[in-house]
């Protein structure tokens, strides 16, 4: 798993929807993850790759799907990004905490609420990005 940072307008509310958790047999709201990166800019990079596209059969058939507006999350201006909330990003991202004033607020709510002190909360904004686990591979013996 990894985290980032967004920033987020105010009052903003990370959609939801209702989705069967088999090992509670039943119903619970969850959160849609959706992506982080712009909408606009996957597109414009989507629709350059396939006016580029000179290999064979349709582009759609080689290539994913055309971006969804429905999985990304809104693209604010910058002045209205005010508000600090942390992310997992394993998924494409679903929301740690609340959208929160200040990054101690931020990092306060996560810290109480999952693993990790609030110091390593207040380094993941910081950093605006961290992963949770990074694999070394040991030298060989020879």
């Amino acid at each position: 798993m990894s985290y980032s940072l967004r920033m987020v307008k105010k009052g903003w509310e990370h959609p939801t929807e209702y989705r069967y958790v088999l090992k509670e047999r039943a119903y619970k709201e969850k959160y849609i993850p959706l992506c982080g990166r712009s909408y606009t800019q996957d597109l414009q990079e989507w629709m350059d790759e396939r006016a580029a596209w000179k290999g064979e059969g349709p582009y759609e058939e080689y290539a994913e799907d055309a971006p969804q507006y429905s999985l990304y999350m809104p693209e604010w201006s910058e002045e209205e990004k005010t508000h600090y909330q942390i992310y997992e990003t394993i998924s494409e991202g679903t929301p740690l905490c609340p959208p929160c004033e200040t990054p101690e607020e931020a990092a306060r709510y996560v810290s109480e609420n999952f693993e990790g002190s609030v110091d390593y909360w207040l380094f993941v904004i910081e950093q605006k990005w961290v992963p949770s686990l990074v694999y070394i591979k040991p030298p060989s013996k020879s």
